[in-house]
C-alpha cells in the first residue's frame, strides 16, 4: 500500500505587496471533485478578486490523473503551473491550493519575483514560488 503526506489542517497565507493582496488557501482535498469543491468555495468567500489561480494533487502525489491547473487570466503558464510544480515538488498528495489576488498595483509575475527576494534579503531560504510559503506551514498527517 502507498503512503504520502497530507494536509492535517487548511493554512491560509496574507501577503500585500504595492497594494496589492495575495491570499494562498492550502487545503486537503482526496479527489478531483472535492478539490474542485474548495476551489468554488474560495471563489465564493472572494468573489470581488481579481483573480483566483488554482493548482491540486488531488489523489498520489504521483497520479497524473489527479492533477490541475488554472493560470485563471494570468499569463499563460505564470501562475497555476509554477503552482503545481510547487505542489508536485513537495511530495504531498490531496492537496489544492489556490491563489486569490486583489489588485491594487502589483501582477502575479512582480509578486513572485518580489516575494522571493524579499526572502533572499530575509536570509529565509529560497524558493522558486511563494506557494512554497503555504506548503511549509501545512502540518502533515499520514
Amino acid at each position: 500500500m502507498e503512503s504520502w503526506l497530507i494536509p492535517a489542517a487548511p493554512v491560509t497565507v496574507v501577503e500585500e505587496i504595492k497594494k496589492s493582496r495575495f491570499i494562498t488557501m492550502l487545503a486537503h482535498t482526496d479527489g478531483v471533485e472535492a478539490a474542485k469543491a474548495f476551489v468554488e468555495s474560495v471563489r465564493a468567500e472572494h468573489p470581488d478578486a481579481r483573480h483566483h489561480c488554482v493548482a491540486w494533487v488531488a489523489g498520489a502525489p504521483d497520479d497524473s490523473q489527479q492533477l490541475g491547473f488554472s493560470d485563471d487570466g494570468e499569463p499563460a503558464g505564470t501562475a497555476g503551473k509554477p503552482m503545481l510544480a510547487q505542489l508536485m515538488g513537495s511530495g504531498v498528495g490531496e492537496i489544492t491550493a489556490v491563489v486569490v489576488r486583489y489588485y491594487g498595483g502589483i501582477c502575479w509575475h512582480r509578486w513572485v519575483s518580489e516575494s522571493v527576494w524579499r526572502r533572499r534579503e530575509s536570509g529565509a531560504a529560497p524558493a522558486n514560488d511563494p506557494t512554497q510559503d503555504a506548503i511549509n506551514r501545512i502540518y502533515f498527517a499520514m
